[in-house]
């Protein structure tokens, strides 16, 4: 059974009760990565008025359809799913997006996040990428990018030869991408700074700044 299937039949009665309730600056990257090395928040209490997070709250309120749009391109086996700024991932439809209601199981975030890339399928150009499983679509629409490393696991030993990688960053369910240092520039305000991974390919990455 696919991690897409697997994922799917376990989410199917929570889901579906949650679809009865739904109403109603992409940079020119294909990952998004944002690392705040701190715990995620379980707290289910309101965030406070004019606050990153009563803002992020509202922008994927607002990015909910109706529940004809997801039951009709269901039957097409598309989904629509969004990543929070703590790279936490969520059905779009979802009416509560926290850390209980984010998809938690580490096969299927990892098969999701590693076939991220950019939507070319021509539909839906407003999710700027796609995870594709199978014959079924993942339009993927983030807050700001679409991989956030939550994570960064100290290297062994600090030798390659013997197959210490060095120290690594963690995103998805436990996928690690090497972290070099060299190649993380900072931008002024919020410690937040531009990196290049080993693809070649630009990431936007939040990290403490002792660790630099």
């Amino acid at each position: 059974m696919s991690p897409c299937v697997y994922h799917r039949n376990r989410q199917s009665t929570k889901i579906s009760m949650k679809r009865m309730l739904a109403h109603v600056r992409y940079p020119a990257c294909t990952h998004r990565i944002s690392c705040p090395c701190t715990s995620f928040s379980t707290s289910s209490s309101s965030p406070a008025p004019g606050s990153e997070d009563a803002y992020l709250d509202e922008w994927m309120r607002k990015q909910i359809k109706s529940f004809a749009f997801y039951e009709e391109e269901g039957l097409q086996r598309r989904y629509f799913y969004t990543v929070d700024l703590q790279g936490r991932l969520y059905l779009e439809e979802s009416p509560v997006k926290n850390m209980t209601s984010c998809l938690k199981d580490d096969k299927f975030l990892n098969f999701f996040f590693r076939q991220i890339r950019r939507n070319d399928t021509g539909l839906h150009p407003s999710y700027p990428f796609v995870s594709p499983c199978g014959k079924e679509m993942n339009y993927l629409l983030p807050a700001d990018m679409p991989v956030v490393f939550h994570d960064l696991l100290p290297a062994l030993s600090g030798n390659e030869k013997s197959g210490d990688r060095g120290d690594c960053l963690v995103f998805g369910g436990g996928l690690q991408q090497r972290f070099d240092p060299s190649r993380v520039h900072l931008r002024r305000g919020a410690g937040v700074g531009n990196a290049t991974c080993s693809t070649g390919v630009a990431f936007h990455v939040k990290i403490p700044w002792n660790v630099l």
